[in-house]
């Protein structure tokens, strides 16, 4: 689930940043991109979904809700702390509202499946 959501994560991540939505003023590698931190952050929320988050699984317009307001939300506030810049605010959060609350469900569901399948292994032992 963890190297998964980086993989989405490092994908979504790319797109807002090639696409000069979202600039990361450090950590960058290549230039464009987004930093090595930023999929570490991926890395660390895909290890809430099955535990903290668990309340979200099978609540998918309620997800989708969360990661549109709360995906945003983190964003801002990382912009404050002068870790992101946007190029233009209104663009870049609507943007972040639109791809966190589609990829919030579909973290949810791959979180069920893997949570789900360690249960059969469980059980099979």
């Amino acid at each position: 689930l963890v190297l998964t959501a980086c993989v989405i994560g490092l994908i979504w991540e790319n797109v807002l940043t090639l696409q000069g939505v979202l600039v990361y003023p450090s950590g960058v590698l290549l230039a464009g991109t987004a930093p090595h931190w930023i999929i570490a952050m991926w890395a660390l929320f895909a290890t809430t979904l099955n535990l903290s988050l668990r309340w979200l699984h099978g609540r998918w317009w309620l997800s989708a809700l969360f990661g549109a307001v709360a995906g945003p939300l983190a964003f801002y506030a990382g912009s404050r702390l002068g870790a992101v810049q946007f190029s233009d605010a209104a663009v870049a959060l609507a943007w972040l509202a639109v791809g966190w609350g589609l990829l919030t469900p579909l973290l949810m569901l791959l979180a069920q499946r893997f949570d789900s399948a360690r249960g059969r292994l469980g059980q099979a032992a």
